[in-house]
């Protein structure tokens, strides 16, 4: 059951209505009668403090996920607030995302100190064994956490539409661009070259 639940919510994970303010309480779509305790804070991380949400506390082994971007933020993982009937559900926005802190000091957008930032959010949340879920660029996250830091205590990845090579997802973007229109490619092809992105005809040629 809960793998189908799962399922169901990695599913959902397209949609998101933005970010909340730190004092909104949702529940992700569980009724009044399956509502599970929260909690929510600010751990600190390296370059500032990271914000989190912790849902549910279930006997099952933590669940903690890791959103798209960089960038992005954790506001999808709302979804996954049926999972937290079985076990807790731990997102964050990384830092310079969302209800985190944002530094000006670029020196900080570095994937070792986004692997750093994971380690210090299961330090300081106490996940001593957890789930981990990487959507997107998340899951280049997860990738990088397990063979860069070789971490103890994860009992499981999922890879949720993942980011793990630059290159090889180019080239399957590429491969699918070129299914396109003759008439919408030219569109691309042009502005691209001409640096035009923003234009109304490229907007809507990407759209």
């Amino acid at each position: 059951m809960t793998r189908l639940r799962l399922i169901s919510c990695a599913v959902a994970l397209a949609a998101c209505t933005g970010d909340a303010p730190a004092s909104r309480d949702t529940t992700g779509g569980l009724s009044a009668a399956d509502t599970v305790p929260s909690q929510e804070g600010y751990v600190d991380v390296p370059g500032g403090k990271v914000w989190y949400r912790r849902i549910g506390d279930g006997p099952g082994v933590p669940l903690l996920a890791l959103h798209g971007g960089p960038g992005g933020t954790s506001c999808r993982f709302e979804v996954l607030a049926p999972l937290a009937r079985d076990r807790p559900v731990i997102f964050y926005d990384q830092l310079g995302s969302g209800r985190s802190d944002h530094p000006a000091d670029t020196s900080l957008w570095q994937l070792p100190r986004f692997v750093e930032e994971l380690a210090a959010v299961r330090r300081a949340l106490n996940l001593e064994r957890v789930h981990l879920l990487g959507h997107s660029w998340g899951g280049a996250l997860a990738a990088e956490y397990l063979v860069a830091a070789q971490p103890a205590g994860i009992v499981s990845v999922i890879f949720s539409s993942p980011l793990i090579s630059t290159p090889r997802w180019i080239a399957d973007a590429d491969s699918l661009r070129a299914l396109l229109p003759d008439s919408i490619q030219r569109v691309l092809d042009a502005n691209e070259a001409a640096g035009t992105i923003d234009s109304p005809a490229y907007q809507a040629a990407t759209d």
